[in-house]
């Protein structure tokens, strides 16, 4: 446990990667199973309880590896699950917008995360300017040139502070 307390301490990290959990899990599925023995009484109880919980959690897992099917079927995922997160709407327009097959789609789900960071951060905050770069790539990569131009604009204005001496 101090593993996992020594690496989610640390400020901008993520906090939600499974295989940080793996390791000091251990310690407490040892100390359930020993509560558990102790609970029942009976060895064979306890086996026959902790092998359905294997299987209902192993059931969970084969579940929600479905979603890790495809980038597209993850990030689509996450954005029905967490419907006001803008990376996962993010990440679900880069994904359609670089494999070519939905570029509209692609753009609906970039400006949501556009929407959902600016209504989050303010109009001018530049934690929006990564998904104005998003929105200008796939502009970019559709043709829509004029499009494209005024995302990286904006993107620049965002993370370029103003000088004056610079025309």
């Amino acid at each position: 446990l101090g593993n996992l307390a020594m690496e989610t301490a640390s400020p901008g990290l993520e906090v939600i990667y499974e295989h940080r959990l793996y390791l000091p899990s251990v310690f407490p599925a040892i100390a359930f199973t020993a509560g558990l023995y102790r609970f029942l009484g009976d060895k064979r109880s306890t086996i026959l309880l902790m092998l359905a919980m294997a299987a209902v959690f192993g059931t969970w897992t084969f579940q929600r590896n479905a979603a890790w099917g495809s980038g597209t079927d993850l990030w689509l995922d996450c954005a029905r699950k967490s419907p006001g997160n803008a990376r996962a709407f993010s990440h679900l327009g880069l994904t359609l917008g670089r494999s070519g097959q939905h570029p509209l789609q692609a753009i609906d789900y970039l400006n949501t995360a556009l929407e959902q960071s600016q209504k989050r951060w303010g109009q001018d905050h530049p934690m929006t300017a990564v998904h104005h770069y998003n929105l200008a790539e796939i502009y970019r990569v559709t043709g829509n040139t004029g499009q494209a131009i005024d995302h990286y604009r904006q993107t620049l204005a965002l993370l370029v502070p103003p000088h004056p001496g610079i025309a």
